[in-house]
């Protein structure tokens, strides 16, 4: 049980880590073309862009999800199979006299 709660955490905070940094760049990124698109004084629509907040939580909920697949493969595939009691039969050998 707690290598499953220390790869959740140290998951968990990898994910806040590139959460953090995917936001950063989009609003740079976005940032950037609103500035352009401002400096230019041009009123066209532009390619439309995800809102940073969106494009951090698509990213942190994939990372999620496949963390959580990770912890389920890792407590199944790490279970004991050796404590089920193993029962051994003794076979006797009848010599049968005719």
């Amino acid at each position: 049980m707690l290598p499953i709660v220390v790869i959740f955490l140290f998951g968990l905070i990898g994910i806040m880590f590139i959460s953090a940094i995917v936001y950063i760049i989009s609003k740079l990124v976005i940032d950037n073309r609103t500035n352009k698109a401002l400096a230019n004084g041009s009123n066209e629509p532009g390619r439309k862009m995800l809102s940073p907040v969106r494009a951090t939580s698509i990213v942190a909920g994939v990372l999620l999800a496949g963390l959580i697949m990770v912890c389920i493969c890792y407590s199944l595939f790490s279970l004991n199979t050796e404590s089920v009691k193993k029962i051994s039969a003794e076979t006797a050998n009848y010599e049968m006299g005719i």
